[in-house]
Order: structure tokens, then sequence, then C-alpha cells
């Protein structure tokens, strides 16, 4: 594992339980992050991603790094024939999300990028939604940053270094709407920066499906926490998804999700199917930037 701050122990967690998983190294360039884990000898220890890459004892790299060193950490650790689990989002263009899954075709390697968030107790499958006609979806990833972020300065940094509300929260929104309903197109984006020219909040709306109406909504400087999606049919029914209903700790929800995106992540390992949300989100990324740059307050 490269990078032990942030959501790391949801993802130790769900390793150290899984019956198919084993921890064989761990790295960070933060020696108080990883020197817990040498003192215990559990593992190896490393503070240089090259050297864990170089590990051969080491099968697959799950990155949970800030999201400006994704591309290079990602594309060295497919060249070094391992499998990689990205935490979201993979890339922030369509460009440089494909060039990935070709160095991956080429290694014969797995490329899976994490969004825990479809694999919430609570969210519909797919399946389940079959032959219903939907008419418009919107979906809110509402919380305060500040008790979010740790001490990860890069969270409230510009965009193009991985932060803001839309590269830290949109992916997840993007997704969970992509995995029900299909891939959303952009329209519009209304956002407002703080004087730093960080994305505190967006709405950015499109459409899915056959035309149907797609609103995602994310709010940096929100008092509490609201995670929540919502389908309205053309029967006027509505299907109503709260990602924290019965979590009532801080990011108690995370577990259950991490557990099942790790088995998810192996069993695409053994199968060799290929993984392309990844690059959905960082198309859809590229596009709502450019967009937000041209509204941008």
């Amino acid at each position: 594992m490269i990078g032990v701050g942030g959501v790391s122990r949801f993802y130790l967690e769900a390793i150290r339980a899984s019956p198919s998983l084993s921890l064989a190294a761990v790295c960070d360039t933060d020696e108080r992050r990883v020197e817990p884990f040498a003192r215990s000898g559990e593992v190896r220890a490393y503070g240089d991603a090259a050297q864990l890459v170089a590990d051969e004892a080491v099968d697959a790299v799950v990155l949970d790094t800030p999201v400006g060193t994704h591309v290079p950490l990602a594309r060295a650790a497919l060249e070094a024939g391992k499998h990689v689990c990205c935490e979201k989002p993979l890339a922030l263009t369509r460009r440089d999300a494909q060039q990935l899954l070709g160095t991956a075709d080429e290694a014969g390697r797995t490329l899976f990028t994490a969004f825990h968030r479809r694999y919430n107790r609570h969210l519909p499958t797919p399946e389940s939604l079959a032959g219903r006609c939907l008419a418009r979806v919107e979906t809110r990833y509402y919380e305060n940053i500040e008790e979010h972020s740790d001490d990860a300065g890069w969270y409230t940094s510009t965009a193009a270094e991985g932060g803001g509300c839309i590269v830290d929260n949109g992916p997840n929104a993007f997704d969970a709407v992509r995995h029900l309903f299909g891939g959303m197109s952009v329209g519009e984006v209304d956002v407002a920066r703080s004087p730093q020219g960080v994305d505190l909040r967006a709405t950015v709306s499109g459409t899915v499906g056959d035309g149907a109406e797609a609103i995602i909504r994310l709010d940096w400087a929100f008092e509490g926490e609201c995670k929540d999606l919502r389908a309205e049919w053309d029967d006027g029914s509505k299907t109503d998804v709260d990602f924290l209903d019965g979590f009532g700790e801080f990011k108690s929800s995370l577990a259950h999700e991490y557990a099942a995106l790790m088995a998810d992540f192996a069993s695409h390992v053994r199968t060799g199917r290929r993984d392309d949300a990844g690059l959905a989100a960082a198309a859809w990324l590229e596009d709502v930037l450019e967009c937000a740059d041209a509204s941008g307050t």
C-alpha cells in the first residue's frame, strides 16, 4: 500500500479481513506514518514508492495518495508488473486515464479505480431498476472539509493538484449515478470558489440515459454531512438513497464499502475483467473542470 494517511485505515482493515489478500508492504513519504509498521515488523515499510514497486513479493498495489501523484505512481506500478487499485479519481483528463489503461493492457495487469459509494448497502443494484423509465436523478455530497481532510493540505489546494469539492467528491457522486443509470453528460456547471481559488460549492447539470435530467450538488462548507441520491421515475414515484443512514459515527459507513471494494478488486484481478470506471470519471471531470473554469467566481 502506497500512502497510509486519509482513508488508508479502511483499506488496511479490508485487506486484513480478506481471505484472499495479505498486506506485504507499506510506503509513505511521511516517516511518522510508516514508523509503527517498521517498529512492529508486521510488514516491510518504505519511504520511497520506487522501492515498494520494485519489491518482488508485492503482486498488487493500492494507491491512497494525493490525486496529483496517481498517474505517475500507477504507471510505475503497472510497468513493474503490479496490479493497481487507485483511489478516485484515477486522473483528471481522459488522455491520462486512457494511457494508463493502455499501459495496464500491455502489461496484462488490472487497473482498478476505487469508487467506494457504489458498494454502499443502501444503493440499489442496477438490475433491480431495470425496465423503469428514469425522469430525473439528483445526488448530493455535502460535508465540512475541515472535518474530513485530516492534515492533508492538498485537499484545499487547486483542482490541478487534486483539491476542491469537484475533484474530491465529484467522482463518487458521478460514479453512483453512472453505476445505476449510465454515463452523465455535462451541461452546465455553477461553482463558488474560495479566495485561494479552491472549489467550495458546485452544481453540475446534465443528462443520463435517454435524456433524463441529472444534477450533482457538491458542498464543502456544509454544517454536518449529507450524502444521498434521489431517482424520480416517469410514473411519479421516487427512489431515495441515504448513504449515511444507520451510520452515526463519523466515516463509519466506509468500513463495509471498502471491504466490498477490495473484494471486487481481487475479483477483477482473478478474472482479468477490465475496469473502465476510472476512465469514465476522468472524462467527466475534465469536462466539468473546463466548464467550471469558464464560470467560476
